[in-house]
């Protein structure tokens, strides 16, 4: 076998087996939700006999999925909304405008992105409360901001310094 036959090898195998890993999970999964409940008890394993589609819509229909995905939609959007809006001012202010304190502000926001966010977990939790956000559309969005906002900030004016200030300035 040639040196460079060894070496490819050597990147394909584990890509194939980390492709297989990622995979497997998603297919036993589809595997399962198509099956019968005797099926099932009987051999995890086995492929379903036949493909039971009304599983999935009484998976749906039971618990209310149609409610939650409504949920999830609306917190998304509103939170991505929010974080584009503030992300992209604040990346810009910090990538184009010189200000007393901006390289302060621009580090400050650096090292946001280093806490856990287990450590902030608690006092957001305990703010939320006192503000009466619990369970409610907009606490979660602003769970959401406070949590991805120094990373929008950091990729905006990472965007923003990649622009050049001629064409900042020619608009």
């Amino acid at each position: 076998m040639s040196r460079l036959g060894a070496s490819r090898w050597l990147i394909a195998v584990p890509m194939v087996l980390l492709a297989l890993a990622t995979v497997y999970p998603l297919l036993f999964t589809a595997n399962v939700a198509m099956k019968t409940r005797r099926e099932y008890v009987l051999d995890r394993f086995s492929l379903a006999s036949t493909l039971r589609w009304d599983n999935l819509s009484t998976a749906w229909n039971s618990v209310g999925m149609g409610r939650y995905f409504l949920n999830s939609v609306i917190v998304v959007t509103c939170a991505v909304a929010l974080l584009l809006l503030i992300g992209s001012m604040a990346g810009f202010a910090l990538a184009q405008v010189r200000f007393r304190g901006s390289s302060t502000l621009a580090l400050v926001c650096l090292a946001a992105l280093f806490i856990p966010f287990q450590v902030i977990m608690v006092p957001l939790a305990r703010i939320m409360a006192d503000g009466g956000l619990i369970d409610t559309y907009p606490g979660l969005i602003l769970a959401y901001v406070a949590q991805f906002l120094p990373f929008t900030v950091f990729l905006m004016t990472s965007y923003y310094r990649a622009v050049p200030t001629e064409l900042v300035d020619a608009a």
